[in-house]
C-alpha cells in the first residue's frame, strides 16, 4: 500500500515581505514545499524575485477576490469594487453581495484571469490554483476558475474540505472554526462537480494561523494514511499578521514549528513522502 504523499503549502505568497521571507524559510529550513502567489499583493515582486532564486519552491496563484487592488482595469471589474479600484475589503462583504447576485460572475472571469495572466508573465511554472478565504469554492467562481485552470494547463485546483476530526470539538472557543469547517465542507460538495483535479484530502483550515508545534503534531498523528493531501499553512517572518483578515494568526509560530527538525522526523516515521503539486503532476 502506498503511503501518503503530503504537499505543505504557504498562501499568501505576495502579501508582504514578512510572509514572504516566512514562507521561504518554512521551505529551505522546513518542511514546506509549495506556496501560491498573490497576483495584486504588495509584496509580489518582492515574492517573485525570491521565487526565482528558490527554484525548488513549487508555486500555484492564490486567486484573490477582497482586500486588495484589483488586477484587471477597473472599469472591466465594476461589480467587485468598493471605491473605484480596490476589490471589497472583507468576505464577508463580498458574500453579502454575491448572495445578492450583485456580483457579476463575468467581472470575476475578468479579474482572476487578470491576476492567473500576471502571474504567469513572469515565467514562473505554476502547478495549481487556490483562493483568498477559500471563495473559488462558490458556486459559479468554482466552474471560472476550473475554466481558467484547464484553459491554461494547471494541473489542480484546490478543494477545501477539511474532514471534521474529534480534536475539532475539545475547545469551545474554537466551535465556530469548526463549524465553518463543516459549511466550507458541504458548499464544495454542493453541484456543479470540480471537473479539476484536486488532492485526495486536505487539512489545515481548522488550525489556520495557529498551526503551533504542538497543533502541527496533532495534525500529523490524524493525516489520513494513503492518497495525496495538502496542509495549508500561512508562515511568516512577523509574530503577528495585523491585515488580510486575520488579525489573530500568529505567523512566526508557524514558520518556527515548520522548520522544527523533529517535525521532519516525525513525518518520516510515519512513512510520509513530503512532496509538491509538480511531483505528483503525473501520477
Amino acid at each position: 500500500m502506498q503511503k501518503l504523499q503530503l504537499i505543505v503549502h504557504g498562501d499568501d505568497f505576495g502579501f508582504s515581505e514578512a510572509i514572504n521571507d516566512g514562507i521561504v524559510r518554512a521551505h529551505t529550513d522546513g518542511i514546506l514545499t509549495s506556496a501560491s502567489l498573490v497576483a495584486a499583493g504588495r509584496a509580489f515582486d518582492h515574492a517573485i524575485r525570491l521565487a526565482r532564486t528558490h527554484a525548488t519552491l513549487d508555486l500555484g496563484v492564490h486567486l484573490t477576490l477582497t482586500g486588495e487592488r484589483c488586477a484587471a482595469p477597473p472599469a472591466a471589474v465594476a461589480s467587485l469594487l468598493c471605491d473605484g479600484r480596490s476589490l471589497w475589503p472583507t468576505p464577508a462583504e463580498f458574500l453579502k453581495r454575491f448572495v445578492r447576485g450583485a456580483i457579476a460572475i463575468d467581472d470575476v472571469e475578468r479579474e482572476l484571469h487578470a491576476q492567473l495572466t500576471r502571474v504567469l508573465d513572469a515565467r514562473l511554472p505554476i502547478s495549481h490554483l487556490d483562493g483568498h478565504q477559500h471563495l473559488h469554492a462558490l458556486p459559479g467562481i468554482r466552474s471560472v476558475v476550473a475554466e481558467l485552470a484547464r484553459r491554461y494547463a494547471i494541473g489542480f485546483v484546490r478543494r477545501p474540505r477539511e474532514r471534521l476530526r474529534r480534536f475539532m470539538l475539545r475547545d469551545r472557543r474554537r466551535l465556530g472554526r469548526a463549524a465553518t469547517a463543516v459549511a466550507l465542507d458541504l458548499l464544495c460538495a454542493l453541484p456543479p462537480g470540480w471537473r479539476v483535479r484536486s488532492t485526495d484530502h486536505f487539512v489545515g483550515f481548522y488550525f489556520g494561523g495557529r498551526l503551533d508545534g504542538a497543533n502541527l503534531a496533532t495534525l500529523i498523528e490524524t493525516l489520513p494514511r494513503t492518497g495525496t493531501c495538502e496542509l495549508m499553512c500561512h508562515p511568516g517572518a512577523d509574530a503577528i499578521d495585523n491585515g488580510h483578515f486575520a488579525a489573530d494568526y500568529n505567523r512566526r509560530a508557524e514558520c518556527e514549528a515548520l522548520c522544527d527538525p523533529n517535525v521532519r522526523r516525525e513525518l518520516q516515521k510515519r512513512g510520509v513522502r513530503l512532496v509538491s503539486f509538480a511531483d505528483i503532476a503525473t501520477v
